[in-house]
């Protein structure tokens, strides 16, 4: 998959392991990386290393709040 520059959103949503609705709802509200050009296409690097980055934000307020 490294190959590939962008996805549509039901590749993408298979690359990741998530549902269809979940990656398109990211992609209009502006957190994943993505282009419409005869439906959404994500830029597949850019929003590997955002979704990496957000659940690196999740596991860390997971840990902070179950030390408090």
């Amino acid at each position: 998959m490294a190959d590939v520059l962008y996805m549509s959103i039901k590749d993408y949503a298979k690359h990741v392991s998530a549902s269809v609705g979940t990656i398109y709802d990211m992609c209009r509200k502006g957190k994943l990386p993505a282009v419409k050009i005869g439906g959404w296409r994500i830029n597949v690097k850019r929003a590997d290393e955002m979704l990496e980055q957000l659940c690196d934000e999740h596991m860390a307020d997971r840990k902070s709040t179950r030390l408090n």
